[in-house]
């Protein structure tokens, strides 16, 4: 659930060079004078450059759909749990870096929650922030964060942490 929006950068990327490698094998065909049906013919370089950059293009759009499914799929799995799944308040037991993540200077931190019930304990992580909730709990003496879990399956949630990235931003 973490990397949904990773995978939304990803899937833009794949299309911008999908669609970079299918406008190049257009120039190819146009300039070349390679019609549709001497695409399979192999008959000529441009012909081969050409079927060589269709081939490519088609695996990049592909690429950028899967991975735009996958976004689409955690974006609307979170929706659905905002709307249709139990509000529960989780204790907070740490605020972890992500050393193993960084973009330009900074590292990624994730607010790790436990909750217990029916005798079980389960271990809630947030989405990715950009900046360190600690000293922002510390301050106004948050020990719980809201998560909104699935009635069935409690293993499928989301930590709501949009109040806390608008508080935090804005101070």
């Amino acid at each position: 659930m973490v990397y949904w929006k990773m995978y939304r950068i990803v899937a833009w990327v794949f299309l911008g060079v999908g669609a970079l490698l299918a406008i190049a094998c257009a120039c190819v065909m146009i300039f070349n004078g390679v019609s549709g049906s001497d695409l399979f013919a192999f008959e000529t370089d441009a012909a081969i450059g050409a079927f060589v950059c269709a081939v490519m293009a088609a695996a990049f759009l592909l690429l950028a759909a899967v991975f735009g499914g996958v976004c689409a799929m955690y974006s609307r799995r979170a929706e659905r749990l905002r709307a249709e799944g139990m509000k529960i308040e989780a204790v907070i037991d740490d605020i972890q870096p992500l050393y193993n993540y960084a973009d330009m200077t900074t590292n990624p931190y994730v607010v790790v929650c436990r909750w217990e019930y029916d005798n079980k304990v389960y271990i809630y992580r947030s989405e990715y922030m950009r900046f360190n909730p600690t000293k922002y709990f510390e301050d106004h003496g948050i020990k719980t964060m809201t998560v909104y879990v699935d009635k069935y399956n409690p293993r499928r949630y989301y930590i709501d942490i949009s109040e806390l990235t608008k508080n935090v931003v804005l101070a």
